[in-house]
C-alpha cells in the first residue's frame, strides 16, 4: 500500500483560491484528503484541530509569513512534528536558510511541478512512518535507511539538536563518513572526495544505510562552510535532480 492509499491528510495554505483548488484536485487523484486555509492564522487552528499529516504552505500568505508559521507549529502546535513544505516563487538564499532554521522540511518552487511535489510528499510521509519505528542500536547509536532519510535531512536533525559524533553512510559498495562537533560538520570523506565535495556527493546516495555514533570527537577539520549552508547546497542539488526527473520525456 502506498502512502496516498492510506488516505493521508494534507493542509494547503495559500491565499490564491484557484491555486488551492488546483492543488486539491491534483492531490485527490492520489487519494489524499485535503484541507484548505487562506492564511497562517487559520492554518494554525486547523493544524491543532485536524492534525494533518503534511502541510503545504506559501511563504508569503496574508497576516503571517510561512517561516513564522513554521516556528509556531514547531513551538506550539499539537502536531508539532508534522512535515512542512514551503512553496515560494522567490529563489532567496537567506529565506531558505531561515526556513530550515525555523522548522521547514523542504521547499518547492512556484510554478510547482506536480510530479516533483508528489515525490517530495511521498518521501516525507515515508520518513514519518520510519520515525514512528526508529532503528535504535543503543542509547548512543541510531541508524536508518538512506532511501527515507537523505544526508541533508540527517544533518539538519543532528545540527538542530547539536549532536556530536561520527555519521557513517554506505550504499552500493561505497562508504563515507561525516564528523560533527556540536551539530556542525567538521569533517567529511567519501571514497574519492573530501570536505564539502564529499558531503555533496553523499547527499545523492540512496538505497543504503546510515549509522550515527554519539561520542566526543576532535577530527582534523576539512570542512570550511557552516552546516546550514552545506545543507542548503545539498538541497538545491537534490531539487535540481528531482525537477529534472519530473520533466516529461526524461
Amino acid at each position: 500500500m502506498t502512502a496516498s492509499q492510506e488516505r493521508y491528510k494534507i493542509l494547503v495554505v495559500d491565499a490564491d483560491a484557484r491555486f488551492r483548488k488546483y492543488l486539491e484536485n491534483y492531490l485527490k487523484k492520489y487519494d489524499y484528503a485535503v484541507v484548505q486555509a487562506t492564511d497562517c492564522e487559520r492554518a494554525l487552528e486547523l493544524t491543532n484541530e485536524q492534525l494533518p499529516d503534511i502541510i503545504l504552505c506559501d511563504t508569503f500568505p496574508p497576516l503571517m509569513q510561512g517561516i513564522e508559521f513554521c516556528w509556531l507549529v514547531r513551538e506550539t502546535a499539537r502536531a508539532s512534528t508534522v512535515p512542512i513544505i514551503l512553496m515560494t516563487a522567490a529563489d532567496d538564499l537567506e529565506m531558505r536558510l531561515n526556513g530550515y532554521r525555523n522548522g521547514a522540511d523542504a521547499f518547492v518552487m512556484k510554478p510547482v511541478s506536480m510530479r516533483a511535489l508528489i515525490t517530495r510528499v511521498e518521501t516525507l510521509l515515508q520518513r514519518v512512518r520510519q520515525l514512528a519505528q526508529p532503528t535504535v542500536v543503543d542509547e548512543d547509536t541510531v541508524g536508518g535507511s538512506l532511501n527515507v532519510f537523505r544526508l541533508p535531512e540527517i544533518l539538519q536533525l543532528l545540527n538542530s539538536t547539536r549532536q556530536e559524533g561520527w555519521l557513517h553512510l554506505h550504499t552500493q559498495g561505497q562508504r563515507g563518513v561525516v564528523g560533527l562537533v556540536q551539530g556542525e560538520v567538521a569533517f567529511a570523506k567519501s571514497p574519492d572526495r573530501e570536505g564539502e565535495e564529499a558531503v555533496l556527493q553523499m547527499s545523492a546516495w540512496t538505497n543504503g544505510q546510515f549509522v550515527f555514533h554519539r561520542e566526543v570527537i576532535a577530527p582534523e577539520s576539512n570542512v570550511q562552510k557552516n552546516t546550514m549552508q552545506l545543507i542548503l547546497e545539498c538541497c538545491a542539488a537534490l531539487d535540481f535532480q528531482l525537477n529534472l526527473a519530473a520533466k516529461p520525456g526524461l
